[in-house]
Order: C-alpha cells, then sequence, then structure tokens
C-alpha cells in the first residue's frame, strides 16, 4: 500500500498491523480506534486526521506529518517518531512510553495529561506546547527547544535537560 491515497477516507477500527503504508496520503481520514501496531508509515501525510484511541505501539513514524491530527488517547508507546510534525496535534491522555521523538516538530501541540516516560526529544521543538498535568520521567530533552512550554502540574523526574533552549 506504499504511496497509496486514502485522503478523507473512514477506517475506524480498522486493523492495520504490519501495514506497509509508506508515503500513504491519510489527510483527514477518520482512523477511530485503529490498530497500527508495527505499521510502517514513513513519509506518511496523516495531516489533520482523527486518530484518537489508536494503537501505534512499534509503529514506525518517521517523517510522518501529523500536524493539525488529533491523537487523543492514542498509544504510541515504543514507536520511531523522529522527524514527525506534530505541529498543533491533540494528544491529551495518549501514551508515548519509551517514544523516539527525536527531531520532532511540536510546536503548538496539546500532550496535557499525557504519559512520555522513557521518552526521547533530542533536538525536538516543543515551542508553545502544552504538557500540563502529564508524567515525564527518565525522559531526554537534550537541544530541545522548550520556549513557553507550559509544564503546569507535570511530574519531571531525572531529566536530561543537556543545553536546552528555554
Amino acid at each position: 500500500l506504499t504511496k497509496v491515497n486514502l485522503k478523507n477516507s473512514s477506517l475506524s477500527q480498522s486493523v492495520l498491523v504490519d501495514a506497509k503504508l509508506e508515503y500513504a496520503n491519510m489527510v483527514s481520514s477518520k482512523l477511530v480506534n485503529t490498530y497500527f501496531t508495527d505499521a510502517n508509515l514513513n513519509g506518511a501525510d496523516l495531516s489533520f486526521a482523527i486518530l484518537s484511541n489508536s494503537n501505534f505501539i512499534f509503529a514506525n513514524l518517521r517523517n510522518v506529518n501529523l500536524s493539525n491530527a488529533n491523537l487523543e488517547g492514542a498509544i504510541l508507546n515504543e514507536a520511531n517518531m523522529e522527524f514527525a510534525n506534530l505541529y498543533k496535534s491533540k494528544l491529551r491522555n495518549a501514551k508515548f512510553i519509551n517514544t523516539n521523538l527525536s527531531s520532532t516538530m511540536l510546536e503548538d501541540s496539546d500532550f496535557s495529561y499525557t504519559d512520555l516516560t522513557d521518552s526521547n526529544f533530542y533536538k525536538a521543538s516543543m515551542r508553545y506546547a502544552n504538557f500540563s498535568n502529564a508524567v515525564i520521567k527518565n525522559t531526554n530533552f537534550k537541544y530541545a527547544n522548550i520556549i513557553g512550554v507550559n509544564f503546569k502540574g507535570t511530574i519531571l523526574e531525572g531529566i536530561d535537560t543537556k543545553n536546552i533552549t528555554e
């Protein structure tokens, strides 16, 4: 399904486990409660998609465009999201345990009430993101840009902040 065009599709509650969806166009698609476990979505465009309560455990989300997407309640544990674009995304109550978010665009995104334990934000751009009431433990923020980030009520433990921009 590489480069498949699924723009504006409704695929909620689908099982796309181990799917090969590199460079797929899923702009504005409805994918609520969808299973993407072990899926390869490298370079896919999921901007403006509704992905709430979906499962991306072990998924390859490298270079994925998730700008303005709704991922509320999604599970992204062990996912590779390096270089992903999550600009203005809704990620409230999501789980990012041991997730690679290095060099990601996270500006103006809502990570409130999210669990980010053991995740990697190396060189991430997080300007004005909302991390209120999140759990952030043993997480790497080396060289990250956190200007204007809201950490109100956030549990911060074991954070590596070497050369952080604030």
